[in-house]
């Protein structure tokens, strides 16, 4: 994950810095972008399932213990 993570931030950086600086972007770029973003999110719930780390709204159980 991290490494997918750090190749995303490197890909759109460069992208920006080319899009603002030299007036020309990639075309690939904002695809592969959208595609490693994905990618990172499903990584990130497969480990956040696996160590049972899974967000809980108590919300509801709070109010009917008033």
């Amino acid at each position: 994950m991290i490494l997918v993570t750090l190749s995303l931030f490197i890909i759109v950086a460069y992208n920006v810095t080319r899009r603002y600086i030299f007036n020309n972007s990639i075309a690939w770029a904002d695809e592969l972008a959208r595609f490693l973003f994905i990618w990172v999110n499903l990584l990130g719930m497969i480990s956040v399932f696996q160590n049972n780390e899974l967000v809980g709204l108590d919300i509801l159980s709070n109010v009917s213990a008033l």
